[in-house]
């Protein structure tokens, strides 16, 4: 389907509408108004954002250019001083956090762009996404409005680093809080809940028979027993009663019960809207289908969790940080090996076969290991036993 160029209008309610000036966030179908700050406060939520973005960002980022077919680091390049530090305060593992929990949250991630006279950018800002609208015009450009209190004004796309999240307009990323609203909103409710359950006594339901006490006298012995028994910090004291008073508990409701079984479904559905597997949320409750092994769970990670967000990153970075004419010979990897790499015996035994089969040389099993190269270390060894039939020179 062809686009028309303009951004589609969306009709919101007066509640909505006053819930996005005052918060960016928006009302799920219990009423519940769901910001990016409540919900960071859900506990789910703020622990698949923080594994993700502080996973991410402890990876090194690399530039490389292509020589004489070969893919080669390069230090010199001007995109590595914008990685390293984006700007005079960030560094290059706040600037990737910042790109991901936007990103994860709100859908999109934002850094305003400072050019030289020459066109190159020289600093990054950081800008809230809730801070920016961003318009599809119709000369199919985007434009983005900042408003947020200290940098104002309408900018280019060429002037705004945009890193979107999944999307399903081509131009902008797909918000999981306002998506998952009715499940985060169920969580923070069930949280809740057990709050009131602690608030008073942890117990759930208390009841005082006074038969002889007068309304007055009922309604002062409420009080009492309020200020003095209820709370967690009081839960347990021991009760005194006088004449003819009884006190008995109720027993848990059903709803009081499934109070568990709903906090543990409401948190797989959370992790399973960022793709964060529960073991890796210190949950292991229940088998896991991502593998049997820490190190096969850990690669199954990898590869669907982190691996599409890296290269949505990178091929950001390929949009955002390279010229035209050198996006085909220059690219940025993320280095994921230490992500998987076993443990010291299994990590040797890997080297060793590697460089007896000639795949690798010692020096580059040295530099995986964050060892200085030495002296000979470049040579490939020659495996034993093979070569090509008729040469003179093969090991036999």
């Amino acid at each position: 389907m062809l686009l028309t160029g303009r951004p589609r209008q969306e009709t919101r309610s007066t509640a909505e509408v006053l819930s996005i000036l005052d918060g960016q966030g928006e009302y799920n179908d219990s009423g519940t108004l769901i910001t990016t700050q409540r919900a960071l406060q859900q506990a789910t939520v703020w622990s698949c954002v923080r594994i993700l973005a502080e996973t991410i960002s402890s990876l090194p980022v690399k530039v490389q250019r292509r020589q004489s077919g070969q893919w080669v680091d390069t230090l010199d390049h001007p995109a590595n001083r914008l990685l390293t530090q984006p700007n005079d305060w960030q560094t290059n593992h706040e600037y990737l956090s910042f790109l991901v929990i936007w990103s994860e949250l709100r859908g999109n991630s934002y850094y305003l762009k400072t050019k030289d006279a020459r066109g190159d950018t020289k600093k990054m800002f950081p800008i809230q996404s809730d801070d920016v609208t961003v318009s599809f015009s119709d000369n199919f450009s985007l434009t983005y409005k900042i408003q947020d209190g200290k940098q104002r004004g309408t900018f280019g796309a060429d002037e705004i680093f945009h890193l979107r999240n999944l999307g399903n307009d081509g131009y902008m990323g797909l918000s999981t809080i306002s998506i998952m609203r009715n499940t985060i909103g169920m969580a923070l409710s069930t949280e809740q809940h057990g709050n009131k359950l602690f608030k008073n006594g942890a117990q759930p339901g208390l009841v005082v028979t006074a038969p002889s006490a007068t309304a007055e006298q009922i309604e002062a012995l409420q009080r009492k027993i309020d200020d003095k028994y209820a709370g967690s910090t009081n839960a347990y004291r021991t009760m005194i009663l006088r004449g003819d008073m009884s006190v008995d508990t109720l027993s848990m409701t059903q709803s009081d019960a499934q109070y568990l079984e709903t906090r543990h479904f409401t948190k797989q559905e959370i992790a399973a809207a960022f793709g964060v597997p529960l073991f890796v949320l210190n949950d292991t409750q229940k088998s896991t289908t991502w593998g049997t092994g820490l190190e096969q769970q850990l690669r199954a990670f990898k590869t669907l969790s982190l691996q599409p967000r890296l290269n949505r990153i990178v091929q950001t970075f390929q949009r955002e940080l390279l010229g035209r004419n050198e996006r085909n010979n220059t690219r940025f990897v993320f280095d994921t090996d230490a992500l998987t790499l076993g443990d010291f015996r299994d990590r040797m035994d890997g080297y060793r076969s590697g460089i007896e089969s000639g795949v690798l040389n010692p020096n580059e099993a040295r530099e995986i290991e964050g060892r200085n190269p030495r002296d000979g270390g470049d040579e490939y060894r020659k495996p034993m036993n093979i070569g090509i039939e008729g040469d003179e020179n093969a090991i036999v």
